[in-house]
């Protein structure tokens, strides 16, 4: 029997025959039914619901998982109960009438507290998977894929996996999903789905040859090869790499051929670097928030800072080195063009939006470089135009005039320049224009804000871009308080407090921050008769890890930070909230000390 036959079995519709006790339970598996039709079985049979038939989440730790590398033993447990992208009976789903315009869900994103649009949004994604998304819906998901990675289907968790990562190239996703995958593939010694994970990482251009990732190569009884130990040379501290950024290409041929003279495989085996003589590394291994800091990380044996291994791979990159320098010098002397790569002109590229102005910014001119693009297409010195003998790559001086020439990339086309110091001071203070439009212009769409009541608060209260957007995401809490959205007040107080972090305001972004926890403490909810859930509650690490920066760097002290947390919380307190200020700063401290 399919699955979906086997679903449609245990939420089938009752006869007139049946108790009301059967009634009453099959009206909750319609509920059910409507919000899994149309989801493909390889995705369904993949999710986690909290409540009714399909319930498949236990409510005590599942199992600690033991993995034994070279006689080096690492543990970790998982608890049952608590999974963010959980889909329950009774969480209110509502179609929008325009999907387009439902504000985007949260940093650390949950199921049960998105708001019933987003909910349906997601459900609605979860029809096609290949389609695009925002990133937050996909970790939400993918919450749930790590599950089955750690102890559920993690061979179909796996593949599913390496689908979305093809389609949502986000750089935290690829960080998060290559750690947990590598896990599971150490976890169940599936070589074989490691190798398919290295291809993936190639495909995307997203190498990182971790702790974890070393580690796994050596437990799965695989070599180092080529690229692998370029990347870990700033690692073991090889310095000299001026070959390895000005002639990768033929850098890595040359050590190549020096592994394959050491070994018939051409790579470098792991399997004589005992973990027990590796330093400890602690490694961020699930994206999952909702699991406590010691099942999220690992402290895992870090190869790379293996003794003997760091003698080896320095030895090899030194030897490359020299190999290098050897056949650049013959190639010198036979006349034979040596191309650098960093010399060659990048393709023009069309100038970023926020650049080109729009309510809120002025156009900036995208010409206003040229002249230094001359100078790189042409050679020809930015300061007294006479012909450079060799192009800088970074800096260098010109021959004939002795001024200081500097090599960029164009802000608007990322075409290479050739800049005098005073030149490249502009060009540096158009970057930070245009990143700080894109993260306005982020902010803006991510909270949905109108641009046109941005622009008018600008020209009637003459105030700057920034106050502007920070006045009308604090109007975003209000109305999201009106209409009970308390999830969502919780998200933009928290939008806000980076908003201000970003601008240099600390003292008042700690205190939106203080805000968001006080809201967690409290299990805000979005829409329906239940406003605040305790059972839902959990204070978010990254916002504890933000308090936490904020005040060991300003110097804050605890009690101070009391003070200003009940201070914060009083302010934003509601009548039907469950915990108060005092109580919720208790758990606060205990989080952020503990």
């Amino acid at each position: 029997m399919g699955f979906l036959s086997t679903i449609s079995n245990k939420l089938g519709r009752v006869n007139p025959a049946q108790s009301n006790n059967e009634v009453q339970v099959n009206v909750a598996n319609d509920k059910m039914n409507k919000r899994i039709q149309g989801i493909p079985p390889d995705v369904l049979h993949l999710l986690w619901f909290k409540d009714g038939l399909l319930k498949n989440i236990p409510d005590e730790m599942l199992k600690k998982n033991v993995i034994n590398i070279g006689g080096y033993s690492m543990e970790f447990p998982i608890k049952g109960a608590i999974e963010p992208s959980a889909i329950g009976i009774n969480d209110i789903i509502h179609k929008p009438s325009s999907p387009e315009t439902v504000e985007r869900p949260p940093y650390y994103p949950e199921y049960s507290q998105l708001s019933p649009e987003q909910r349906w949004i997601y459900l609605n994604w979860l029809k096609n998977i290949d389609s695009e998304i925002n990133i937050g819906y996909v970790f939400i998901f993918y919450y749930g894929l790590e599950r089955h990675l750690f102890f559920g289907d993690y061979e179909a968790a796996f593949d599913i996996a390496l689908k979305l990562r093809m389609i949502h190239r986000n750089n935290s996703f690829l960080s998060y999903s290559s750690s947990a995958m590598i896990m599971a593939c150490v976890l169940n010694n599936r070589g074989d789905l490691f190798l398919k994970l290295l291809n993936n990482i190639n495909e995307l251009d997203c190498m990182n040859v971790s702790p974890l990732y070393l580690l796994a190569k050596r437990a799965l009884h695989m070599e180092l090869f080529a690229p692998e130990i370029i990347s870990l040379a700033k690692k073991v501290e090889f310095k000299n790499n001026t070959y390895i950024r000005d002639y990768r290409s033929i850098f890595q041929i040359h050590l190549e051929n020096l592994l394959s003279n050491i070994d018939k495989q051409g790579g470098l085996d792991l399997v004589q670097y005992s973990p027990n003589e590796s330093p400890l590394s602690r490694e961020v291994i699930s994206a999952n928030f909702s699991l406590p800091s010691n099942q999220r990380c690992l402290e895992v044996p870090d190869i790379s800072q293996h003794a003997e291994f760091k003698n080896t791979v320095q030895a090899l990159l030194k030897q490359t080195h020299e190999n290098v320098k050897k056949e650049l010098q013959q190639s010198r002397k036979d006349g034979k063009a040596i191309i650098i790569d960093k010399t060659i002109q990048n393709p023009a590229r069309e100038p970023d939006p926020v650049l080109k102005g729009n309510l809120l910014f002025e156009e900036l001119d995208s010409h206003m470089f040229d002249k230094n693009l001359g100078n790189f297409n042409n050679s020809t010195c930015p300061s007294c135009g006479n012909k450079l003998i060799k192009i800088p790559l970074k800096k260098g001086k010109c021959k004939q005039c002795g001024n200081t020439i500097l090599m960029k990339n164009n802000v608007f086309t990322e075409e290479k320049l050739l800049m005098t110091e005073e030149e490249a001071s502009k060009l540096t203070d158009v970057e930070k224009e245009k990143y700080n439009r894109k993260y306005i212009m982020k902010l803006i769409s991510s909270e949905r804000l109108d641009i046109q009541k941005i622009a008018q608060r600008m020209t009637h209260e003459s105030v700057s871009v920034e106050n502007a957007v920070l006045d009308e995401i604090i109007d975003c809490v209000k109305n999201h308080k009106i209409k009970s959205n308390f999830g969502l007040a919780r998200n933009s107080l928290l939008q806000a407090g980076q908003f201000l972090e970003r601008s240099g305001k600390i003292e008042q972004a700690i205190r939106f921050y203080l805000a968001v926890c006080y809201f967690d403490s409290n299990g805000a909810q979005n829409g329906g008769h239940i406003r605040f859930n305790l059972e839902t509650a959990f204070l978010a690490p990254g916002v504890i890890e933000m308090i936490d920066k904020i005040r060991q760097n300003e110097a804050i002290g605890i009690e101070t930070l009391r003070i200003m947390f009940i201070e914060a919380a009083e302010s934003e307190r509601m009548a039907d909230m469950p915990v108060a200020p005092l109580s919720a700063w208790n758990i606060f401290e205990n989080e952020l000390l503990g």
